[in-house]
């Protein structure tokens, strides 16, 4: 006769807690061959859900090059973006002057976002207009994306005297992947 499995100390005879999966197949096992004691089953799958929880929670980190060949960081578990980092050069133009100048921008977003079907979206709105947005998505080993900044810069006065105030913005791509 088999021995009855216990599950939270409720006794169920049908499917495992985890359908075909493993820590079901591995709790099963484990309550098969401690029949004499169905108590200790639970302390199994206890054991099991913590090494479960704990797998879950480790972050991988991503790193790559933008097209503009900056390098990019991304950390990441399985169901979060964690933080984005990259430092590209934006170019500022003004409409007054006509002036431009490339801006060397250091963007670090830790905003966690919710990884949904593999995609994600980071946004940081501040001040001076600034917006930043980190759109990607994560495949297997790699991830891949969009980098989009904008934000408004004085880059010097006029001949009149007034500041220069620039738009700035950039739009890039990059990918990245596990290592």
């Amino acid at each position: 006769m088999r021995p009855r499995r216990t599950y939270n100390r409720w006794r169920f005879r049908s499917k495992p807690l985890i359908p075909g999966g493993f820590y079901a197949r591995l709790h099963a096992h484990a309550c098969e061959l401690e029949a004499a004691d169905p108590g200790s089953c639970d302390l199994v799958l206890a054991l099991a859900l913590v090494g479960a929880a704990v797998a879950a929670s480790a972050s991988t980190t991503y790193k790559g090059k933008t097209k503009q060949k900056v390098k990019v960081t991304l950390r990441a578990t399985a169901t979060r973006a964690l933080s984005f980092k990259a430092s590209p050069n934006v170019l500022c133009g003004s409409a007054v002057t006509g002036n431009s100048k490339l801006v060397l921008y250091a963007v670090s977003l830790k905003t966690p976002s919710k990884i949904k079907n593999g995609r994600f979206t980071m946004t940081f709105t501040g001040e001076s207009s600034t917006t930043i947005s980190v759109t990607g998505r994560i495949t297997g080993n790699s991830a891949s994306g969009k980098l989009k900044i904008k934000f408004s810069k004085t880059i010097g006065t006029t001949s009149t005297g007034l500041l220069d105030i620039a738009a700035c913005q950039l739009e890039t791509t990059w990918t990245a992947k596990k290592g």
